[in-house]
């Protein structure tokens, strides 16, 4: 009790800006240790069901309050969040009791069959819960927040082809963007769930209304170029392993430009075959007189069939064949004339250089630089990636030691300079009482 009293008249004998400076410092040590032991106690929330309506977020935390499970509303009021531990079962618990948000019904719709319903009425339904289910699969994907599908199937008329107008809009409702993979395969799904739908009749689009889907003549270019580039990224990487397996230390560098040819067609040639007899037929006829006294004359008749056949070659050629390849290859310049009229040579087997289709392969010793120059070790420099990888516990610790020691240096160096000051004034009453001494009258 002493030493608090002592500590207490310290602190009020201290400045006024001291004592400033030593409340804002006890201040944040409390802060930032309040925060520390609140984040510590606190558990992980997940959400329950994102992106509710107001009225399924209603339903949802009243049967949550029923069965007294703690939860969270976010301040949209569209996503309710509980503990990390027990979102899985309380999911499967509100489901098993039935409880059914504002979206498209699936195939429960046929659950509770209505004997007296209409073929028409039967389609309809059976339309509305396909789409269900569709905006079910889909909602699952990780990036989507939202999604409504429409299908469009008409009537089908006599003499006319079914499914020939059958078109599907996909609407989504996005939480981060989507890769072109992931947009083909929900148009492969969609195409694939609905019969005799071609896949270039599903259109996609976001939330702000803006295609997904770009344009054939956009698609087919960036296929074509995707194609080209993923090409000369092969051939480099060949024509690179084979030079680094020779020179390891050596720099070069190494460029491939190929133009591909993507039109396909197909060529047929008939050529005719050697003309011989294939068949020989005779018949003899036997022809009576024209009077009963003329004998009988017979006539022999001999037919030749010939053929001339033919032979048919059909040629077709893929898409996406080279149509002409330029390779550029850089060499240090101490590589020596002979070295590289082989480098050339082996290049040109390795790329496939083509010289009748019009390839070129460049190989030319240019680079300035030493053969086996090597580069030498960049120091690892943290990063703030790096850095913010490391857990929050951690970071909060560190803060809290370093102020834990800013306070107890400065409460050191304030002791030391009170018990420094109390000396001096003891020192300089014992000199004035020695002087007092020596000159009183």
């Amino acid at each position: 009790m002493n030493g608090l009293l002592n500590a207490f008249s310290t602190f009020r004998a201290l400045p006024a800006t001291r004592q400033w400076l030593f409340c804002g410092i006890f201040a944040l040590v409390l802060s930032v240790s309040a925060s520390l032991f609140i984040w510590l106690l606190s558990k992980d929330s997940v959400a329950l069901f994102p992106g509710l309506t107001p009225e399924d977020t209603q339903e949802v935390a009243s049967r949550l309050e029923q069965a007294h499970i703690p939860f969270s509303v976010e301040e949209s009021g569209r996503e309710i969040r509980v503990e990390r531990a027990i979102a899985g079962k309380t999911r499967l618990t509100l489901l098993g009791e039935g409880l059914t948000l504002s979206r498209n019904p699936g195939f429960e719709l046929f659950d509770k069959s209505d004997f007296g319903m209409t073929d028409y009425t039967q389609k309809i339904n059976y339309q509305r819960a396909l789409q269900g289910e569709l905006e079910r699969t889909i909602a699952s994907l990780e990036e989507v927040a939202g999604v409504r599908v429409h299908i469009v199937v008409p009537e089908t008329r006599l003499f006319e082809q079914a499914g020939m107008h059958r078109q599907a809009a996909v609407t989504l409702k996005l939480r981060k963007p989507l890769s072109r993979e992931q947009i083909n395969g929900i148009r492969a799904l969609v195409a694939a769930s609905v019969a005799s739908l071609p896949i270039k009749n599903v259109v996609v689009l976001d939330q702000r209304g803006t295609p997904l889907v770009p344009n054939a003549g956009e698609e087919a270019f960036e296929r074509h170029w995707q194609a080209r580039r993923a090409f000369e990224h092969y051939l480099r990487e060949k024509l690179t392993a084979l030079l680094r397996a020779i020179y390891p230390d050596a720099p070069f560098n190494v460029q491939v430009d190929a133009r591909l040819d993507f039109n396909a067609f197909t060529r047929e040639r008939t050529t005719p075959e050697h003309h011989e007899p294939l068949e020989v037929r005779k018949r003899a006829q036997t022809m009576p007189g024209k009077s009963s006294k003329s004998p009988a004359r017979t006539e022999t008749s001999e037919e030749t069939r010939f053929q001339s056949g033919s032979r048919t070659e059909r040629f077709t050629r893929a898409r996406g064949s080279i149509q002409r390849l330029n390779v550029s290859i850089a060499l240090p310049d101490s590589i020596t004339p002979a070295d590289l009229a082989k480098l050339q040579r082996m290049m040109s087997v390795a790329a496939g250089i083509d010289k009748e289709r019009g390839d070129t392969l460049s190989v030319e010793a240019i680079i300035h630089a030493p053969l086996k120059l090597r580069e030498a070790p960049r120091p690892q420099i943290p990063t703030l990636r790096e850095a913010s990888t490391k857990t929050p516990s951690v970071s909060l610790a560190l803060v809290c030691a370093l102020l834990a020691l800013m306070l107890g240096t400065a409460t050191v160096t304030h002791c030391r300079h009170r018990r420094a000051m109390k000396k001096n004034r003891e020192t300089l009453l014992i000199e004035l009482n020695e002087w007092l001494t020596h000159h009183e009258p």
